[in-house]
């Protein structure tokens, strides 16, 4: 009995430990905005069919990262903010895997996109049929400690 409350208690100890890692530190708000190593991360995910139906004045959102791929395809977008002063991080560096649950998965870099002033991150991905996905966020900013967090998504 005592091996069984001393191993409980090693395994407490490594995931307190396992806590205080950078990147471990991700604190979900909401399902679409957590805050990760003094981030704010909202995601946005819509349909690539939506972002080609826009107006013709709206030409840079619809030429985006070479412009969408094929039916199934989601527009992943990230928006990030200082968690104390609220300003736009523009100077991160985004890698995305978005895996339909238990197959395969896809990776990608965000691309920078500036629309109307505002920076974000984005890029698109197949995100075939009304399944769950989970949505792996790496999140690189020059000198310091690579963030990491994980968002789940239900397609419609």
């Amino acid at each position: 009995m005592k091996t069984v409350i001393k191993a409980l208690t090693l395994c407490a100890a490594l995931l307190w430990a396992a806590s205080l890692l950078p990147g471990a530190q991700a604190r979900e708000l909401s399902a679409t905005h957590h805050i990760v190593n003094g981030m704010d991360v909202y995601l946005g995910v819509m349909p690539a069919a939506a972002v080609q139906a826009l107006p013709a004045r709206e030409q840079a959102e619809k030429a985006m990262h070479h412009g969408a791929a094929g039916a199934g395809a989601y527009h992943v977008n990230l928006s990030l903010f200082d968690a104390g002063t609220h300003a736009a991080i523009r100077d991160a560096q985004v890698r995305v895997s978005v895996e339909q649950v238990g197959l395969a998965s896809e990776t990608r870099q965000l691309e920078p996109m500036s629309i109307n002033g505002f920076v974000s991150y984005g890029n698109y991905f197949s995100m075939n049929g009304s399944r769950p996905y989970v949505i792996d966020v790496q999140i690189q900013r020059p000198g310091l400690p690579e963030a990491r967090t994980r968002f789940q998504y239900q397609t419609f």
